[in-house]
């Protein structure tokens, strides 16, 4: 369904997150996030960029929501630190 989906849309996407199942041995344990049940491998710098954020899912789309409430997308917020010269490395 979401490849089908993909290739509807994909070319109009600024920005995409891969997501797929993997096992947890795969990966560094510094890596990994919980997040409410769910584990994520981001690496250390994306976990200390998503640090204060909730993650949501509001008409239809992701949205990351920052403590005053605020939605950005994961874009918004590599963008903001690149500006900053503390984006992760991608």
């Amino acid at each position: 369904m979401a490849r089908k989906r993909f290739a509807e849309i994909g070319d109009q996407l600024k920005s995409s997150l891969a997501i797929s199942a993997s096992e947890r041995a795969d990966f560094h344990p510094e890596d990994l996030c919980e997040a409410n049940g769910i584990t994520f491998a981001l690496g250390p710098a994306f976990i200390a960029l998503l640090r204060e954020y909730c993650l949501t899912f509001e008409d239809g789309r992701f949205a990351l929501r920052s403590a005053d409430n605020v939605a950005h997308t994961l874009r918004s917020l590599v963008m903001s630190a690149n500006s900053k010269g503390s984006a992760p490395p991608t």
